[in-house]
């Protein structure tokens, strides 16, 4: 259901506050034409709850924007720190605590996961 009407001035300054905390400036680019997009869709109590709903997780939408690298100790000295995690139907493996790669399944007791590539 289209109002046709513009964004109200603190919907657009909310929105231009939100996207200037994103990454790249294609993402506040993106991002901008698609938050400006949904308020042309909205009343102005719409907008408000809209532009509150944007700032509140805008932090979160970086996060997931940001591409992170692994820490320098698992990437350079691949010095990795080995933690036993389960799988969904209770089978364990090894991966590292930081940076997250998979090391393989345990080797004792039984394996309830299939072989890993590379192992035999």
């Amino acid at each position: 259901m289209s109002t046709g009407r513009a964004p109200l001035r603190f919907a657009r300054a909310g929105i231009d506050v939100a996207t200037r905390l994103l990454p790249s400036s294609s993402a506040r680019a993106r991002y901008r034409a698609e938050f400006s997009a949904e308020l042309h869709q909205l009343g102005a109590i719409g907008q408000l709850v809209f532009t509150v709903g944007v700032l509140s997780r805008v932090l979160a939408l970086r996060a997931a924007l940001t591409h992170r690298s692994p820490p320098w100790r698992c990437r350079v000295l691949r010095s990795h720190v080995w933690v036993v995690r389960s799988t969904e139907d209770g089978g364990l493996y090894e991966a590292c605590g930081r940076c997250g790669v998979d090391r393989g399944p345990v080797g004792f007791g039984p394996m309830t996961t299939p072989p890993w590539p590379g192992s035999s």
